[in-house]
């Protein structure tokens, strides 16, 4: 609908010196369609931040086909964000075919500009050998360096490879703490993980299920959905908190919403569990407080997640 409506505006009206203030102001206001009209109108006239911005708006409209197409013509153009964002997008077959030796080249293209997020992603992609080569000196050599920008994609990646010893002695101390400081950066899996080490007592630490609870509330919350599904287990057990069956409920269906399909079926199995020992409206209740995670195939973004925010 944006789409159609911005063709029909160019035509109306050439393109003219819109003040980008005003178009940036709109946007960040949540008034897309003034902000695709005025950032329309300056890539019309070549301007490669309002091509960045056209992407930003198709993606959280939903329209993945559209924000790959404008954020690979800001690559194109030499916009770092762009080159970031049509790395991701490529990555995941998202928007557009899935390749991943663009991904390579793009986030190679933004780390040399000094991205973090793109230097983590190209250092992953080295490491285990994606879209090319495989480069564990090399993939850890940019690791180290996003790492030493507290990148948190960068400090979980360096975790599993001291956990594994990829490329690196085994060091479980050292995991740890690279853990430790991904989950401390908001790293929705280097939480679950801190969670699962508090519950088990690894890695040093005592068994603490509320201390673990706590971890996997801010998975949760990070969309992480073994983090969710193992606070909806938490909640059910009584194990750290007091039980509470309608919590459980909510958090395995967040799990189902932000899950694989192995998430989302092992989240069907518990929940049929879970309603065998709630009254009617208890089941009721929970229900009419948890995310409509069975009928997520068309979950429009309500944030950037991974990729550069204008």
């Amino acid at each position: 609908m944006i789409r159609a409506l911005l063709i029909l505006l160019l035509l109306a009206f050439p393109a003219t010196a819109d003040d980008k203030s005003d178009a940036v102001a709109a946007y960040r206001a949540g008034d897309f369609t003034t902000a695709y009209r005025a950032f329309g109108r300056m890539a019309q006239a070549g301007d490669v931040e309002a091509v960045f911005y056209l992407g930003a708006i198709a993606y959280k409209d939903g329209m993945a086909v559209d924000a790959a197409r404008w954020f690979c013509r800001a690559a194109e153009s030499g916009h770092v964000g762009g080159q970031h964002n049509c790395a991701v997008l490529s990555y995941r077959g998202l928007g557009t075919p899935q390749h991943k030796d663009d991904a390579r080249r793009w986030f190679a293209a933004a780390a040399d500009r000094g991205h973090l997020g793109s230097a983590a992603s190209l250092g992953a992609m080295l490491l285990e050998g994606e879209g090319g080569p495989e480069d564990v000196a090399g993939g850890l050599a940019w690791l180290g360096w996003a790492a030493a920008g507290n990148q948190p994609q960068a400090l979980f990646a360096l975790a599993n490879a001291h956990e594994l010893g990829r490329g690196v002695p085994r060091d479980p101390k050292a995991a740890f703490d690279f853990y430790r400081r991904a989950a401390i950066a908001g790293h929705g899996e280097a939480e679950n993980a801190i969670g699962n080490f508090h519950l088990f007592g690894t890695h040093g630490l005592k068994g603490d299920p509320a201390e673990a609870a706590r971890w996997f509330r801010r998975a949760a919350e990070h969309n992480n959905p073994a983090g969710a599904f193992n606070l909806g287990t938490m909640f059910w057990r009584g194990q750290g908190m007091a039980q509470n069956k309608i919590e459980a409920y909510r958090w395995f269906a967040t799990a189902g919403l932000y899950g694989d399909d192995a998430m989302i079926n092992r989240v069907t199995g518990v929940l049929f569990q879970l309603e065998e020992q709630m009254s009617e409206d208890e089941v009721a209740r929970a229900q009419a407080a948890v995310p409509d995670w069975e009928n997520r195939l068309y979950r429009p973004p309500t944030t950037m997640e991974s990729l550069v925010e204008p």
